[in-house]
């Protein structure tokens, strides 16, 4: 598999026994370096094998295990049994010269499951030995945060999170702007799978982040790639800009995921209320592509590829050219100015997208390409919101047309059906407030689909989101107040995002959502952007009042 990583360079056998590790248990793995990268001392990790969970307690001292002890087990009789020390002091002989992990240590006879349990147990150990000596400073607490102010510093930073510190309730701020031109970058996290991901919060402070790039033409599993890999239901990112971005990757037959801040995130529990992956005041301009040969899906975003359940998306906006490509067969390609496609009651709230977005999938006679200025396919809420770049769509001859200034196709999650209808609930609209440019082009490519050879192009309606041929179909699109509006680059355009606010925020309380607040758009050099102070409703309540109207 082709990594696009340039830090910490740890040995091939490390790399295979990493690999064997996600294979066989979803532990948080750990990436071996050289002496310096573990903190000297006792750590103690908690896994869990077929007798129940087992604790071990390990001391490192000069980039050295030098202990190994299994202090407790939740089931004595039954890992009393099992001969766990033989075990111990195999891994321990393993990484007495160097920190290697646990994978080539045979398990214990007839106890492979608590034998994994057991090896868990040491990769959670040595995670929080993992040595964070490389920010500027800080504690990491919300208070006291660690610092990035180098590229280097960030690097350092994602290796870590490579190697299983998820910063989990940690807080990391950015004291700079960074330039990562001239390499290729390393997503914060692991490409493939959910066991070493960012679960904490990133602030950055207002400050850019230029020159991200990755290049991967050959990738070999299913990846997830941006600034972070995959973000974790609990994660937060904030107040952070990337410009310069540029994306390409490519596989011969894998599933890929690509956005400038993170290629995919993790559900959360899913409800109205929901928060989830979290991305707030963010930007991001540039260029994200991804394509794969086989029959394959693609998800991309301007900041996310796949934005799955409750994943949570406010006061952003992007400039990035977006486009998706799986040439294999029937499985669609998905390009979305904001997010390529989300899980139910994913929220986009208060955006813009001015980039073009593109999806082709020229076998396919399903479903195929699927682009949208905001998403490609949503299943999930979006109020005040813009989009103003082309979109296009291509395909083996489909019928279905899923293309749209907004949206590709926005789903019927959430909405029940009267007869032929489907509504929104009486709670409110899921999607209000969305505006496009009335220059905007959306194009159909028809591809011949045995063979995926170009045929021929021609433009389509203008509409806020696509449709397809099924008896149900409807345009999703938002509620009456969709317009296409040919002066978005005004301060009048500024002033009416500005006067739904009031409108949307009923909408947010209605449905039980809490610390969400919106920015005030403003009209900077040429764009109107959601980048102003936060928006505070001036009019007093007056339902907390017995009688009157405030006047004198």
């Amino acid at each position: 598999m082709m990594k696009v990583r340039e830090k910490w360079k740890p040995s091939l056998a490390w790399l295979l026994a990493l690999a064997m590790i996600i294979s066989l248990t979803p532990v948080m793995a750990v990436t071996a370096g050289a002496a310096g990268n573990y903190k000297d001392g006792t750590f103690e990790g908690t896994g869990q094998g077929y007798g129940g969970a087992v604790t071990v307690s390990l001391t490192i001292q000069d980039g050295k295990m030098t202990a190994l002890t299994s202090p407790s087990h939740e089931n004595e009789s039954f890992w009393g049994s099992r001969n766990v020390d033989s075990l111990l002091t195999a891994i321990l002989s393993a990484n007495s010269e160097s920190i290697v992990g646990v994978e080539g240590i045979d398990s214990v006879s007839g106890a492979t499951k608590s034998s994994q349990g057991v090896k868990t147990a040491v990769m959670d150990a040595l995670s929080k030995a993992v040595d964070s000596a490389f920010f500027a400073s800080g504690e990491g607490t919300e208070k006291n945060p660690y610092v990035v102010e180098t590229a280097d510093q960030l690097r350092d930073f994602a290796a870590s999170v490579d190697a299983g510190t998820s910063y989990e309730d940690s807080y990391v701020v950015l004291g700079a702007d960074l330039d990562l031109s001239g390499s290729n970058w390393n997503p914060i996290g692991t490409e493939t799978g959910t066991e070493s991901i960012f679960a904490g919060s990133l602030d950055g402070q207002g400050h850019t982040v230029t020159g991200l790039t990755i290049q991967a033409s050959n990738l070999e599993t299913e990846s997830n790639l941006g600034l972070f890999s995959t973000l974790d239901r609990k994660a937060k990112v904030k107040n952070l800009n990337l410009t310069g971005v540029n994306i390409e990757i490519g596989a011969e037959d894998a599933v890929l995921r690509a956005g400038a801040i993170a290629g995919d995130t993790v559900s959360g529990e899913n409800s109205d209320a929901g928060v989830g992956t979290w991305l707030d005041s963010c930007s991001a301009q540039g260029s994200v592509k991804a394509e794969t040969q086989g029959a394959k899906l693609v998800f991309c975003g301007g900041l996310v590829g796949r934005a799955n359940i409750i994943t949570t998306i406010t006061n952003c906006w992007t400039d990035v050219n977006v486009e998706g490509i799986s040439r294999g067969g029937n499985n669609s390609a998905y390009a979305g100015g904001i997010l390529g496609t989300s899980g139910n009651n994913a929220k986009v709230i208060n955006c813009a997208s001015f980039g073009n977005t593109k999806a082709v999938s020229p076998k396919s006679t399903n479903f195929g390409g699927m682009a949208g200025g905001i998403a490609a396919m949503f299943a999930g809420k979006a109020w005040n919101v813009t989009a103003s770049g082309n979109a296009v769509i291509g395909n083996g001859g489909s019928a279905h047309k899923w293309i749209g200034a907004l949206f590709g196709d926005n789903t019927i999650s959430g909405m029940t059906r009267s007869g032929n209808e489907y509504l929104y609930p009486d709670t409110g609209a899921l999607r209000d407030y969305g505006y496009y440019s009335d220059g905007i082009t959306l194009t159909v490519e028809k591809y011949v689909a045995s063979t995926g050879e170009y045929e021929s192009s021609g433009t389509t309606d203008l509409v806020p989101a696509g449709t397809g041929t099924l008896a149900n179909d409807t345009v999703f699109a938002m509620s009456e107040n969709v317009r296409s509006v040919s002066d978005m680059d005004t301060q009048a355009f500024a002033d009416i995002m500005n006067a739904n606010m009031k409108a949307v925020t009923k909408l947010m309380d209605a449905y039980g959502m809490e610390g969400l607040q919106m920015r005030q758009w403003e009209l900077t050099d040429g764009r109107v952007l959601p980048t102003g102070d936060a928006w505070v409703n001036a009019e007093p309540d007056s339902s907390i009042f017995d009688s009157g109207s405030g006047t004198e």
